[in-house]
């Protein structure tokens, strides 16, 4: 589908520089804006396709490079980063960058484990960006108080693979309850654990009720 509406939308001129067509031309007259969301994810095609049918000053694009997961899908995070690094924060500028760093899903708690974790290991060789003040998250969302015990910090659960498919796993200070979680047992916290394995992270929310 994709490859048919290139051929409808994009041209060569002689010196084989690709423009947009005819149709296109006739296309993008009918969209006021064109808005993008997860743009960290697109692909060459298709950021191609939208920008043929774009006015040149009606393009608004959404994403966080942090949160680009589909490389394996031909995702081109680059055409994200090249944006990012060239656009102006500057009022009135064509070409704008504006920066959302509040958080209106998560509670503090979750924001500073996330924040103290990643600001130590993601760098421009390992995620494509550096984890600094800008890329921080920040409380964005005013809770009411609940009766409900919530909380109050994050464990670190570091796992070491095994041979025989065991593992072993040191928290800062709790290791019971490190190997509670990984039996499935119900643990006496609200503690949002947050496990190592190799290269990878994986996060298990609120893993456990207290009884």
């Amino acid at each position: 589908l994709e490859q048919m509406a290139m051929e409808i939308l994009l041209e060569e001129d002689d010196d084989g520089t690709v423009l947009p067509s005819e149709a296109a031309g006739e296309l993008s007259g009918q969209f006021a804006e064109i808005m993008i969301d997860e743009y960290q994810d697109s692909n060459r095609v298709q950021d191609m396709l939208l920008g043929s049918v774009a006015s040149g000053d009606n393009l608004f694009m959404v994403g966080d490079i942090k949160q680009s997961i589909y490389r394996f899908r031909m995702a081109c995070p680059e055409l994200f980063l090249e944006k990012l690094h060239r656009y102006s924060t500057e009022e009135g500028q064509r070409d704008r960058l504006v920066c959302l760093s509040r958080n209106f899903r998560s509670r503090d708690v979750v924001l500073q484990g996330t924040n103290d974790i990643f600001e130590k290991i993601m760098q421009p060789k390992l995620g494509g960006v550096a984890y600094d003040e800008d890329a921080r998250l920040r409380l964005g969302a005013d809770y009411p108080e609940s009766g409900q015990r919530l909380a109050e910090s994050v464990d670190v659960v570091a796992i070491d693979g095994k041979d025989d498919g065991s593992y072993e796993g040191k928290t800062n200070g709790f290791p019971e309850t490190a190997g509670c979680c990984r039996q499935n047992c119900i643990v006496d916290t609200w503690s949002l654990f947050i496990v190592y394995h190799a290269n990878f992270i994986y996060t298990i929310y609120d893993c456990c009720l207290i009884l």
